[in-house]
């Protein structure tokens, strides 16, 4: 197993499932004493199409780029034709 990036270590993900919304998500926050929700990346079943929603008001943007490609990785269904 591949050891964690920086990016890896200074935030928490978490990838989840919403049914109200009919979707996936991945939030995102710091970690630290005060962990700090930054941002939501949302996969909509319905669309198909991915949304970006921020909760914090400075995000550094390389977390952001890091985040939104592990979304695009792990958020859609699989195809399974």
């Amino acid at each position: 197993m591949p050891e964690p990036s920086r990016l890896e270590l200074q935030s928490s993900f978490v990838r989840g499932s919403d049914v109200l919304r009919d979707g996936m998500f991945l939030e995102v926050a710091s970690k630290g004493k005060e962990a700090t929700p930054l941002f939501e990346i949302f996969y909509s079943d319905e669309t198909h199409e991915m949304s970006f929603m921020a909760l914090a008001d400075s995000i550094p943007l390389d977390i952001v780029e890091f985040s939104i490609a592990r979304a695009k990785r792990n958020l859609p269904p699989i195809d399974r034709r």
